[in-house]
């Protein structure tokens, strides 16, 4: 009877292929004495500090795209409470195009992804004032 765990004849490497890593770098994560590699040789991107727009996400820009004429969420107070991440930008421009009023976004932050970069980007880009960003002490 063959064992199970693993594929045969490098379907392991196969298996992995795809996520842009070696078998060496997946073990070399897993071990405690070494540190993971840097985000952009284990996802081909490295966005560091990097705020991306919308134009950067294909399918949510189509999604906008079709449906911003109609303006759905104007008149719309929206409170986000989530992490201050770069992958945040493509949604608050989202919103804005669909009609949502920069002034009408509140944002509690989460403290340990809380970000100043974040924040400023967002109140430079979109005019969100300040006072609309609560802040974990």
């Amino acid at each position: 009877m063959k064992s199970k765990s693993r594929p045969e004849s490098g379907g392991y490497a196969k298996s992995i292929s795809g996520l842009g890593v070696t078998p060496r770098q997946v073990s070399s994560m897993t071990s405690a004495s070494r540190d993971p590699p840097p985000p952009g040789e284990l996802f081909g991107y490295d966005l560091g500090n990097a705020i991306p727009g919308l134009e950067g996400m294909p399918l949510l820009r189509e999604f906008v795209v079709q449906r911003e004429a109609a303006k759905p969420l104007r008149g719309v107070t929206a409170l986000l409470i989530e992490h201050q991440l770069g992958n945040q930008g493509p949604q608050v421009d989202a919103l804005i195009r669909l009609g949502l009023d920069p002034k009408k976004i509140y944002w509690l932050d989460i403290p340990y992804t809380s970000s100043r970069i974040f924040r400023q980007t967002m109140r430079d880009r979109h005019g969100i004032p300040e006072r609309n960003f609560w802040v974990t002490d």
